[in-house]
Formats: C-alpha cells, sequence, structure tokens
C-alpha cells in the first residue's frame, strides 16, 4: 500500500472517514459544507460592514452613506431640501414680506402689512393725512384774516377778493 493510501488502490479516506469516498472539507473546515453563507465574509457567520471591515460596525446613515451623519442639519431630506412654509419638504411655499406663507404681500390700497395706506405727503405710517380746502397736504387752511387760500380779503361789499364799490357808484348795490 502506498504511504497514506487506505486501500492497494491508493485511495485516501475522505472527511468522513471513508476509504476512496467523494468527501471534501469546504473553506470552512467543514466535510461536505456549504462554505461561506451568503452575505458573510467568514465561516463564523459575520458579515462586512459599509466600509469592508468583517465583522466591523460601520453601518449605513439613513441617506445611504457609509457611517454618514443622516440628514444634513436645517434640511428635510438627504437631497438637501429644506422645508416649506407650509411645511412641505421641498415644497416651492415661501412667506411673504408680510409673515404669511404663500401670502399676496402688501396690496393696494396699503402701502403696508398693517394695512396703513399712503398718505397725502407720501408717506406709509398711521399718523392722518389730510388735504385743507386750499388742497395743501397737513396744511392750514385758509390764514386767519383772509378769506382765500390766496390771502385775499374781504371787500366792504363782501366778496371775497372783490373791488369793493366801483365808481361811479355809491355803494355796493350799484348805486
Amino acid at each position: 500500500m502506498p504511504p497514506g493510501a487506505c486501500n492497494c488502490a491508493g485511495d485516501k479516506l475522505d472527511c468522513n472517514g471513508i476509504c476512496g469516498g467523494t468527501g471534501v472539507k469546504d473553506v470552512c473546515g467543514k466535510c461536505n459544507g456549504r462554505g461561506l453563507q451568503i452575505g458573510h465574509c467568514d465561516c463564523k457567520g459575520r458579515k462586512m460592514d459599509c466600509k469592508g471591515d468583517c465583522g466591523g460596525n460601520a453601518k449605513h446613515d439613513i441617506c445611504g452613506v457609509c457611517e454618514g451623519e443622516g440628514i444634513p442639519k436645517g434640511k428635510c431630506d438627504c437631497n438637501d431640501h429644506e422645508l416649506d412654509c407650509a411645511g412641505v419638504c421641498g415644497g416651492p411655499l415661501l412667506k411673504d414680506e408680510c409673515g404669511v406663507c404663500n401670502g399676496p404681500g402688501v396690496i393696494d390700497p396699503f402701502c403696508d402689512c398693517d394695512y396703513n395706506t399712503w398718505g397725502c405727503a407720501h408717506d406709509c405710517d398711521d399718523s392722518p393725512d389730510y388735504v385743507d380746502e386750499c388742497g395743501v397736504c397737513n396744511g392750514q387752511g385758509i390764514p386767519d384774516g383772509y378769506c382765500s387760500c390766496d390771502k385775499q380779503k374781504l371787500d366792504e361789499c363782501g366778496v371775497c377778493g372783490g373791488p369793493g364799490v366801483i365808481a361811479p357808484f355809491c355803494d355796493c348795490d350799484r348805486h
């Protein structure tokens, strides 16, 4: 018999101890074993982590990045979207200048978000503007002692800016 053989034909014992048998050890040393299990990286059943380390602890974050930090601060998803003013991730709505979500902003005839209107002095506040009887914004009106905005006085006939008694007449009734 040849050295290491189990019979004269020179057959050897397989891993099951059968002379001339077909049993072989797999990569894990098991006789007729299945080898590494799908998804495992060694014979102890450990799995490869996302960094490629067998039995390592590295994991993918929610965004699929190995050892990543997840959704960035101030964002609402992995694509760097932000919440719009209605709370929709990546939505199109914005607050207008009055702070209203998808609002119209300042609308005519108003000049601000507090519903003030343009005054005659072209200011936008809540102070009252007015046009006096002379057509002047915030004016004083007809000055004291005058009868018109042009500072005319009453004549002796009671006519504002009038010529008074005209010659050859003696009175305002033209006598």
